[in-house]
């Protein structure tokens, strides 16, 4: 429970956002972290208000104390939706990885938490900041990893920095180490590129650049159509694919797809004439590991790409295995303990799925979405998405608490996912946002059932900490696929209804 002052300092600011004083919003929720330092929703909050009047520094140090501040009070959920906000509003802060890393560490996702520090290193490496290397490496190590790729990969980086005591600590950990060839990966031979591109000029530009390389020899195959391009993809003989956005009708994203769909296991770099958020977003959704604008490129800057590509591909199966190995142990002890076994199931789950809500992650329903586009848009299916959110969530969590929140948030998961069949996806899409995928289904079909959830979320009774009783209701937008649209466009559209809704007084559904 929010003490009394701290809660008359939020209703302030509240009323001033209200009436647009973003500043003096801000000053009141300072007076309320003076009195509870420690309250992450604070942080959050004021994060918010200096994105909204375009103050981004100010904003992203508030979000590092949340991050913090959520970190003390254990909700680490909060701390690792912290980290990805501060991605969001600065792709460039690669500083924060460090900080997801040790949150999922928190969060005993291992496997998750050290991809996410060897992104760090990366970064810290290209500052030449030796010492934040080292001591990141330090960090894993201390973790007790046991994966002999992953050991590797450290002996070669601290071997890089010229700690050949740490190299021969992690040589005595690792009793069937590789020998350092193989750490190497696969630089030492011919790398086998393929390129998807319709446009010779391009193939040129691109074959030139390649040419350039003096550390490394690269092979070339050009593909100048769909067609090609999936037949070579689907062969995974390839170290990695360069694949261009426009390819006649069809886009590099949709033949990707098609490809994973295949088996494909190729990294894939997009090369595109756009650069902005959406095609990150798309490209990374779509299983693109990177992307690079045409006519920014240089033949430094696709070497590194295609090197940090494939060293990534190999980290992510040498993970990938581990994790293969392990649920093989699991297999063999589950005799004399069920219960690791259930701990795996459940590790594999929360890879997929929100620990909060027990719905698909944001991540994974984008990944199902795409799916469910691409398969509409070839077979001409039916498909309608909805975006679900609570109405006034914010003002719940101030007031009330995380605890209380939470409550709402499960129960209004709980409640679409109890009235709903499997078929349909169910995705935690915001900080208290789902998403929905009805596939065959028309957009009258998916207003009558979500109508039926609204009404009796609004008649659900919730209890504050005091026992105090009080009422939530949700607001829905919903779409309905074209047969045409990108997946992005789809969720732009669903947003769109969603605010319309909210806009019309909430506690309402709009389609659109």
């Amino acid at each position: 429970m929010k003490p009394a002052e701290v809660v008359k300092f939020l209703k302030n600011a509240t009323e001033f956002e209200t009436k647009g004083s973003i500043e003096k919003a801000i000053e009141e929720l300072k007076k309320a972290i003076d009195i509870s330092p420690d309250d992450g929703d604070i942080y959050n909050r004021i994060g918010d208000l200096y994105i909204k009047c375009n103050k981004k520094s100010k904003a992203i140090e508030a979000f590092r104390k949340g991050i913090e501040a959520y970190r003390k009070e254990d909700y680490l959920h909060n701390s690792l939706a912290l980290c990805k906000k501060i991605l969001r509003y600065d792709p460039d802060n690669k500083e924060i990885y460090a900080v997801m890393g040790k949150v999922l560490v928190s969060m005993d996702a291992k496997i998750d938490a050290i991809a996410y520090l060897f992104e760090y290193i990366e970064t810290q490496k290209e500052k030449e900041d030796i010492k934040k290397v080292i001591e990141t490496l330090d960090y894993i190590r201390e973790l007790g990893v046991k994966d002999k790729d992953i050991i590797e990969r450290m002996m070669q980086i601290y071997k890089s920095v010229g700690k050949t005591d740490r190299v021969a600590l992690l040589a005595e950990s690792s009793a069937e180490r590789k020998s350092p060839e193989e750490i190497r990966l696969v630089f030492d031979r011919t790398i086998n590129v393929l390129l998807v591109e319709d446009d010779e000029d391009d193939y040129i530009i691109t074959r030139d650049m390649l040419a350039e390389s003096s550390d490394i020899q690269f092979k070339l195959q050009w593909a100048r159509t769909c067609s090609a391009g999936l037949e070579y993809l689907c062969s995974n003989e390839f170290d990695v694919c360069l694949l261009d956005y426009q390819l006649g009708e069809r886009t590099g994203l949709d033949l990707l797809r098609d490809a994973i769909e295949k088996g494909c296991t190729i990294p894939v770099i997009l090369l595109t004439g756009y650069s902005g958020r959406d095609v990150d977003l798309e490209a990374m959704y779509a299983g693109a590991v990177d992307y690079l604008v045409k006519g920014k490129i240089d033949a430094v800057g696709l070497e590194r790409s295609i090197r940090y590509a494939i060293e990534r591909n190999y980290l992510l199966k040498a993970l990938s295995d581990s994790q293969e190995k392990l649920r093989a142990e699991l297999v063999r002890t589950v005799a004399l303990s069920e219960g690791l076994c259930e701990k795996q199931e459940d590790l594999q789950r929360l890879k997929t799925h929100d620990s909060l809500t027990g719905m698909l992650n944001r991540h994974h329903f984008m990944v199902t979405l795409g799916l469910a586009v691409s398969s509409a848009r070839r077979d001409g299916r039916q498909i309608c998405l909805c975006i679900g959110d609570i109405d006034n969530f914010k003002k719940i969590n101030y007031l009330s608490g995380h605890k209380i929140g939470d409550q709402v948030l499960k129960t209004f998961a709980q409640l679409i996912g109890n009235s709903l069949d499997k078929k349909n996806p169910i995705g935690r899409y915001g900080d208290d946002e789902l998403s929905i995928l009805f596939p065959d289904t028309t957009a009258e079909e998916a207003v009558k059932t979500i109508e039926d959830i609204r009404n009796r979320f609004g008649k659900t009774e919730f209890k504050d900490e005091n026992g105090a009783g009080f009422e939530v209701t949700a607001s829905f937008g919903i779409v309905e696929f074209t047969g045409e649209e990108s997946q992005q466009e789809l969720l732009r559209r669903a947003d769109k209804a969603l605010n319309e809704a909210k806009s019309k007084g909430r506690n309402r559904t709009e389609i659109m």
